[in-house]
């Protein structure tokens, strides 16, 4: 995926404002871009959160699952039903 720092950060406080202050060092790819192994999928919902601030679970994945997902990157998402 390819983002800006300011849509990582939308959210305030995450996992992605640490590694972009350097509180944490980012492993980086062989382009010199940052690597998450993590899944993928489960990304580009969150993705969208950040950049649009609506939370929506796509009906082919687990919204339990995409919750934890939210919770490693430590971004807090505010579900309504």
């Amino acid at each position: 995926y390819w983002t800006t720092r300011s849509t990582l950060v939308a959210s305030g406080e995450n996992y992605f404002s640490a590694l972009i202050d350097g509180r944490w060092k980012a492993p980086l790819d062989e382009d010199g871009f940052i690597f998450i192994d993590r899944n993928g999928k489960y990304f580009e919902p969150i993705l969208d959160y950040l950049r649009n601030g609506s939370w929506r679970c796509p009906s082919h994945l687990d919204e339990a699952q995409l919750l934890e997902e939210a919770q490693f990157y430590a971004i807090d998402v505010n579900v309504t039903k």
